[in-house]
C-alpha cells in the first residue's frame, strides 16, 4: 500500500492586530458646524459654525470646546457627538446669535486663537486683539455669556494694551498647560513664548517666570537661530514635560526638553529638536513629506506622533516618534491631501478633504480632531484598529507521495480603511517537503517573494497567502505564518501548521 500523507493543522490565535493609526487620506467620520461633509457655509448658531481656528477637549468631562474668532462654543462629550450636533454653551457672546466683541470679563476682542483646557477643568483662552489670556474656572458647566476668572497680559479684564515685557503681551496666538503647572503662551507678536508658573494660582495680571525666544523679557527681536522665532503661532506642553513651539514664520517645529524643569527667570534657552528644517539656520518653504510650510498649533498623541497642521498646504503632517527626531524628520502619514505632493483644497469639501486647517486635539479613545477652518467645521478623525483575522484551511487534509497539498491562510481587513500587512513565515522544513507561497485576492496589489508578502489589503477585504507544500517522503513540517502591519511592527497575529507524514 502506498503511504499516505496526513497533513494536521494546529492554529494558534494571537491577539489581533491592535495597534491605533490613521491613514493617509482617510475620511472623517464626524463633522461639526456642517449639516454634512459636502458643505461648508458659515454660520452662527448652535449647528452651525464660521472659521474654527483651535480646538481643546476638557480631560474631565470629554466636553470639545472650539474657538470661533469672537467666541468659544461647548459642544457635549466628544464620545456622544455625531455629524451636525449642536452646541449646548458658548462663551464670549450672551448667545449663538449674537457677535459682539470687546473687553470685560465676558467678551473677546474678535479674534480668539488658542485654547486648552487643563486637568482641572479650566479652560485658557488666548484673546490675541485684547492682547491677553482669560481663566474660566469649571468650563464645562459655565452658562452661556459667563465671565473669566483670571486675566494675565492685562491689570484687569478691560484694558487691552499690547507691550512687551514679563507682564504684557503682544498678540499671543496659542496656550499649553504642561503636567507641572505651568501655563505656556506663544506672544508671537513679541516672537516669544511666556511660561506662567503654577498659573492656576496666579492673580490678574501676574508676570510670566519664563520667556523662550529673547534673552529677557523686555525685547522682541524675531529670527532664526537654535533659540530665536518669528512668529511663533502655536505651543504644545506634552505629558513627558517637553514643549514643542510650531515657529510658523520659520516654517519649522522646535522642541523645548524638559521645560518643566526650568526655574523662575529662565530667559533664552536653546531647542533640542527641529522638525521641517534640516537644521536650526534654515526656513526653506515647499511641498512634502519633510517639509511643514506656514502652520499653526501642533499637537502629540500618545503614541509620539506630531500632528502638524499646514494651513498653507490645506494638510494635516503625522510625525511618527517625534521625540526621537534631532532635525528633519519625515511624515508617514498626510490628512486631507492623497499624498504629500498635493496641496488642493476641494470645493465642495469632502469627508477626506481639508482647507487651511488650524487645530488637532484628541478624545479619550485618541481620535484625532481637526479644525478644518476654511471649510466652518470640525471633523474627527478615528484611529483605525488594524485588525486583521488570521487562519488556516484546510484543518484537515491528506495528500499522496509526489502530489501537492495547498493550504489558504486567511486574512481579512476588518476596518473601513485600507492598510498595508506583511506576511512573513519562516519554515521549519523535514525531510523532502518543499513549500512555495503566492499571494490573490481581490483588488490587492501583492509581491511574493522568498515566503513573504506585502500587500495593501482594501476595507473588508481578504487576503490569501497560499502555501504550496510538495512532500516525497515521511517527515514532519512546521508552517507557521505571521501577519504584521507594515507600520506597526510590534503588533502580530499568528497562525501555524504542522504538516504531519504518516505510513499505514
Amino acid at each position: 500500500m502506498r503511504p499516505v500523507f496526513l497533513l494536521s493543522l494546529v492554529l494558534f490565535w494571537i491577539a489581533p492586530l491592535s495597534a491605533r493609526n490613521l491613514e493617509t487620506y482617510q475620511p472623517a467620520e464626524v463633522v461639526l458646524g456642517q449639516p454634512g461633509f459636502t458643505t461648508k457655509a458659515a454660520s452662527s448658531s448652535a449647528t452651525g459654525l464660521t472659521f474654527p481656528i483651535a480646538i481643546a477637549i476638557d480631560p474631565t468631562t470629554g466636553k470639545v470646546f472650539v474657538s470661533t474668532g469672537e467666541s468659544v462654543v461647548r459642544y457635549g462629550s466628544a464620545t456622544s457627538l455625531a455629524s451636525g450636533s449642536a452646541a449646548e454653551a458658548i462663551l464670549g457672546q450672551d448667545d449663538f446669535n449674537s457677535s459682539e466683541s470687546g473687553t470685560g470679563a465676558n467678551r473677546f476682542g474678535g479674534s480668539v486663537y488658542g485654547i486648552c483646557v487643563d486637568r482641572f477643568g479650566r479652560l485658557w483662552v488666548a484673546d490675541r486683539t485684547n492682547h491677553r489670556v482669560l481663566r474660566f474656572d469649571n468650563a464645562s458647566n459655565l452658562a452661556s455669556g459667563a465671565g473669566a476668572d483670571r486675566v494675565l497680559g492685562q491689570i484687569n479684564f478691560f484694558t487691552n494694551a499690547s507691550a512687551f515685557s514679563a507682564t504684557a503681551m503682544n498678540s499671543p496666538r496659542s496656550v499649553s498647560m504642561d503636567p507641572s503647572g505651568t501655563l505656556w503662551v506663544a506672544d508671537s507678536g513679541n516672537h516669544r513664548v511666556l511660561g506662567f508658573r503654577n498659573a492656576a494660582g496666579l492673580g490678574s495680571g501676574s508676570a510670566a517666570d519664563i520667556v523662550l525666544g529673547q534673552t529677557t523679557f523686555n525685547a522682541q527681536s524675531s529670527g532664526l537661530s537654535q533659540s530665536k522665532f518669528n512668529n511663533p503661532s502655536g505651543v504644545f506642553a506634552d505629558s513627558e514635560g517637553d514643549l514643542w513651539v510650531s515657529d510658523s514664520d520659520n516654517r519649522r517645529v522646535l522642541r523645548f526638553a524638559s521645560v518643566t524643569s526650568y526655574a523662575a527667570n529662565t530667559t533664552g534657552p536653546n531647542a533640542t529638536a527641529v522638525i521641517g528644517q534640516v537644521n536650526f539656520t534654515t526656513s526653506t518653504p515647499g511641498l512634502s513629506a519633510n517639509l511643514i510650510g506656514f502652520h499653526y498649533p501642533v499637537a502629540l498623541d500618545n503614541k509620539g506622533n506630531l500632528f502638524v497642521p499646514a494651513i498653507t498646504h490645506s494638510r494635516v503632517l503625522v510625525f511618527p516618534d517625534a521625540s526621537s527626531i534631532l532635525s528633519g524628520g519625515t511624515a508617514s502619514v498626510v490628512l486631507g491631501q492623497p499624498d504629500f505632493a498635493t496641496s488642493a483644497a476641494l470645493n465642495p469639501p469632502t469627508a477626506r478633504s481639508l482647507a487651511a486647517p488650524t487645530g488637532v486635539a484628541f478624545d479619550a479613545e485618541w481620535n484625532a480632531w481637526v479644525t478644518d477652518s476654511s471649510n466652518s467645521r470640525v471633523l474627527r478623525f478615528r484611529t483605525i484598529f488594524n485588525t486583521a483575522k488570521l487562519s488556516a484551511k484546510p484543518a484537515k487534509s491528506s495528500v499522496s507521495p509526489g502530489a501537492t497539498k495547498k493550504i489558504r491562510f486567511l486574512a481579512q481587513n476588518t476596518t473601513t480603511i485600507a492598510g498595508d500587512y506583511l506576511f512573513s513565515s519562516k519554515v521549519k522544513k523535514g525531510g523532502g517537503f518543499k513549500v512555495k507561497f503566492s499571494f490573490s485576492g481581490k483588488n490587492v496589489t501583492a509581491a511574493v517573494k522568498k515566503g513573504t508578502a506585502l500587500s495593501r489589503i482594501p476595507a473588508g477585504r481578504k487576503a490569501i497567502l497560499t502555501a504550496t507544500v510538495r512532500a516525497g517522503s515521511a517527515g514532519k513540517l512546521k508552517l507557521p505564518v505571521t501577519v504584521t502591519p507594515s507600520n506597526n511592527p510590534g503588533e502580530k497575529a499568528s497562525a501555524k501548521a504542522t504538516v504531519k507524514v504518516a505510513v499505514p
